[in-house]
């Protein structure tokens, strides 16, 4: 039924999104070995030394769809950018009922901390309706090819998912008509931010959908997770956390 997935290694943008210098905690997935470090996903620091992002961005599109065990990549072949700084990811956590859609989760450990950007705080509650903020990296669809050159930021209104069990795990946005703002490739892994009492809280991972301009945009609902997040951290923190 959902035919699109923001697949990881295509880098494309937030549809009717407008370039933003804010949100220093989101930065972009890509390759250790790329000469210019063009995200192939988003993602969001959540605490100095780890970075949220979508499960399904941590795997090739041949292995997440044609492989009986899918492999994800290989934690020393990626790095996190913030703005022109690059990090060495150290390992990562992928929740271990991840089943695209469901469960579009990962933990990506730092090799180091990043002291001076102010983590994103996370959702306790899971949101239905109203206005969200999502932030993702790419091109701007626009005469000239941009990719990964801007962070874009749009607003869209969350609504109830389709009573689909494969969605049981997700808040979601519909998009009706071309031109309205939407996520599309490359934006995967990125917040979907919703305000409560003046702060933001990082309420959704964005995941996949119907298409880039029109239809059903799904995301991972964070709240759901809050426990798995919060017992990963403390691993991590102790320093007992396993690759998985």
């Amino acid at each position: 039924m959902h035919s699109f997935l923001f697949a990881s290694m295509i880098v494309a943008h937030i549809v009717g999104g407008t370039i933003t210098h804010a949100y220093p905690e989101v930065g972009g997935l890509t390759g250790k070995r790329w000469a210019q470090p063009t995200p192939f996903c988003t993602g969001t620091l959540i605490h100095p030394q780890i970075f949220l992002t979508a499960a399904h961005c941590l795997f090739s599109n041949d292995q997440l769809f044609n492989a009986d065990h899918p492999q994800p990549f290989d934690p020393g072949l990626l790095q996190v950018v913030f703005g022109d700084q690059r990090y060495d990811v150290r390992s990562f956590l992928i929740h271990g009922h991840f089943n695209f859609p469901l469960n579009d989760i990962a933990l990506l450990v730092l090799a180091q901390p990043i002291p001076d950007i102010e983590p994103a705080k996370l959702a306790h509650v899971t949101p239905l309706h109203g206005r969200a903020t999502i932030v993702g990296f790419g091109d701007s669809g626009g005469p000239v090819a941009d990719a990964g050159k801007y962070k874009r930021e749009g607003t869209v209104r969350l609504r109830p998912c389709p009573a689909e069990s494969d969605l049981r795990t997700s808040i979601c946005w519909y998009t009706r008509h071309d031109g309205e703002t939407n996520s599309c490739f490359g934006d995967s892994g990125g917040p979907v931010y919703m305000k409560s009492h003046a702060s933001l809280y990082l309420a959704g991972i964005v995941s996949g959908g119907d298409g880039c301009l029109t239809g059903w945009s799904f995301n991972t609902d964070v709240a759901q997770f809050r426990d798995w997040v919060d017992d990963e951290i403390e691993e991590i923190d102790s320093g007992s956390a396993e690759v998985r």
